[in-house]
């Protein structure tokens, strides 16, 4: 298998694709100042909606960078992503990030975070288990493809 092209984008930001451009995986850069998140978000709204499946988006968010955070204004960004779908899309979201304490208390708490969207689906992995994050996308992509065997 051939190695991804990365893609990098301001403020340390990264995005390349997985299994024959089925699955986008994009890099936070750790920077939490505003005009950062910003940038962040119109990253993942391009790469939601551009996916090459028109139904679907399978997508692994890693936020490992040792200054990653979340703050009240990432998550009023995550609810504009969300809202900036194409209507008909569907999202599968592997959130992967680092294992410390306050991103595992923010991992607990993640479900009143995250903004709630019909046509979103998410599961968090710590940094260790991001073989299992893109299994569970990959899973859910043969589901996709595959629905009478889900």
């Amino acid at each position: 298998m051939s190695k991804p092209t990365v893609e990098t984008f301001e403020y340390g930001m990264q995005r390349y694709y997985l299994d024959d451009q089925q699955m986008v995986i994009v890099v936070g850069g750790g920077d939490m100042r505003r005009p950062s998140i910003d940038v962040w978000a119109e990253l993942m709204v391009e790469s939601i909606n551009s996916a090459p499946d028109p139904a679907f988006t399978y997508m692994l968010l890693d936020l490992t960078n040792p200054n990653q955070g979340f703050t009240p204004y990432t998550s009023s960004k995550s609810n504009e992503v969300l809202h900036a779908m194409h209507p008909e899309r569907f999202l599968y979201l592997a959130i992967l990030y680092r294992d410390s304490v306050i991103n595992n208390i923010i991992g607990i708490f993640l479900n009143r975070l995250m903004p709630s969207h019909p046509r979103f689906t998410y599961l968090t992995f710590k940094e260790a288990e991001r073989d299992s994050a893109i299994a569970w996308l990959t899973t859910e992509r043969e589901k996709n493809k595959n629905p009478k065997n889900s």
